[in-house]
């Protein structure tokens, strides 16, 4: 969950209880006040009717007595110690309001009761005290109506108040930490676009003097350290690619003497065509390790001009003619005639080289390997189909990455099919270069295709970058893909 959305809703949560608690205690409060300003009302009132028996207004024992004028009479009552109605008013009733142990404990001092009645529309609050003469008690009550009416008004207002706050709060929180945060946000917004294909670029350091502005400078000190250790692993990979390559091509060079002599007997002749193998495998990592130690920028320089894709496709077959014999695999081109476009041929072939090197290490004995090349549309594609295992599903998910392919996991001694994990990627490159798309898939039948799709006119332009040297002999020793 974004930070953003985390703080508002911490934000939203907390007005909400602040508000439910703040109006729980002002609903509580009024309530109070109200309720204290009606027991002041019914103390003067119980006042009121003392002085009026002490002046002899109230003629007692005479329920139906005729009202005093100065006294509000709603529910006034005067009760005898043995419980008998000497006084009440039409709205009070004749049956004593207060009788038994709470008579007596009024008859002591003054006592707050809440009392229904049938005939009464609403609870009253009644007020039973002495009443100064004799054992008799002053009863005198009101309506609770007008606290009920205050407190549902006030329960309406903070239902509709309550919210209001929670929406209005949420909208602030969400404004200002969206505010807050806009700097982070641009910050990671910078970093995201620098790639380690250019780590030269730098973040902004923003001049609040603050936590971002730490933030941002040592995230450009992590970019430098991260830039000088790519330029010194590039370095040290290109340089160490050319100075192996020269000592392998003349390993290669003596060893096809010594093999075309024909004087070592037949087991001698054998491990040295292994040993050319094994010297062929080392000129293809060295060749990976240089085109992964010039990915400057995480594309190809390419010179394009117009090819037959036809041609391109059948020269690069008859370089694995020989390898495809001796591991029983046929090489099988299915090519449409002059299926044209614009491509750097040196770089389609080393991408070709490496589908095709792919599909003979997992091609198993007796099976074949299927070339194709057709023209789509204002397009054109070139399929490279096998039988062998497929592609496990980490590949299918991201083909092209670097030191991705169809084995995975420690290398194991003797495997002759594991490659260096760059073969895909390059193809990647190459295509991306042609502004093409290359694309992976599984048979249904067992085995795995790849498709390289190129637009009818690929167009370059950038200075070149140097494409692969062309080799002599026998099969060029460019790249594999695993």
């Amino acid at each position: 969950m974004p930070i953003r959305l985390r703080l508002t809703l911490l934000m939203v949560l907390g007005a909400a209880v602040l508000a439910a608690v703040t109006s729980s205690a002002l609903a509580l409060s009024l309530e109070g006040g109200a309720r204290a300003t009606l027991q002041q009302v019914l103390l003067q009132r119980s006042h009121r009717v003392v002085a009026a028996l002490k002046a002899g207004y109230l003629q007692l024992g005479s329920p139906q007595a005729p009202a005093v004028a100065q006294i509000d009479q709603s529910v006034v009552q005067i009760v005898a110690a043995t419980g008998a109605v000497q006084y009440t008013t039409n709205v009070a009733g004749a049956a004593p309001l207060v009788r038994g142990s709470l008579l007596r404990q009024a008859g002591r001092g003054p006592i707050w009761l809440e009392l229904r009645r049938s005939a009464w529309s609403s609870p009253h609050l009644v007020l039973a005290a002495p009443a100064a003469l004799g054992s008799s008690v002053v009863v005198v009550g009101t309506s609770l109506d007008q606290i009920d009416d205050m407190m549902r008004r006030v329960v309406v207002v903070l239902l509709i108040g309550c919210p209001l706050v929670v929406v209005v709060t949420a909208i602030a929180a969400w404004l200002l930490t969206g505010g807050a945060l806009a700097p982070v946000e641009r910050l990671r917004a910078e970093a995201a676009e620098i790639s380690a294909a250019d780590l030269r670029r730098r973040l902004r350091v923003p001049g609040t003097h603050d936590e971002l502005t730490a933030l941002a400078t040592t995230l450009n000190q992590l970019l430098e350290e991260l830039d000088s250790a790519l330029r010194r692993q590039r370095h040290f990979v290109a340089a160490a690619g050319h100075e192996l390559r020269t000592p392998l091509a003349r390993v290669r060079g003596e060893l096809e003497l010594a093999l075309r002599s024909g004087s070592a007997p037949g087991p001698i002749n054998a491990r040295l065509q292994r040993t050319i193998a094994g010297v062929d495998r080392l000129t293809r990592v060295i060749s990976e390790l240089l085109v992964l130690a010039r990915d400057d920028d995480g594309r190809l320089r390419l010179r394009p001009s117009p090819h037959d894709l036809g041609s391109i496709a059948a020269s690069e077959l008859s370089t694995f003619r020989a390898r495809a014999n001796q591991l029983g695999v046929m090489l099988v081109l299915n090519a449409e005639p002059e299926v044209v476009a614009e491509v750097d041929e040196l770089w389609l072939r080393h991408a070709l080289d490496n589908l095709l090197d792919n599909a003979l290490r997992y091609s198993p004995n007796g099976s074949a390997v299927d070339v194709a090349v057709r023209a789509v549309g204002a397009g054109a594609v070139i399929e490279v189909s096998d039988r062998g295992p497929g592609f496990p599903s980490e590949v299918l998910s991201q083909p092209f990455q670097r030191f991705g392919g169809r084995t995975s996991g420690a290398a194991v001694e003797g495997d002759t099919r594991r490659g260096t994990g760059l073969g895909l990627w390059i193809v990647g490159m190459v295509m991306n270069a042609h502004q093409g798309q290359a694309e992976i898939a599984n048979r249904r039948d067992g085995g795995a295709t790849i498709s390289l799709h190129l637009p009818g006119i690929a167009t370059g332009g950038s200075p070149p970058l140097d494409p692969p040297p062309p080799v002599s002999g026998p099969p060029d020793p460019r790249p594999g893909t695993t």
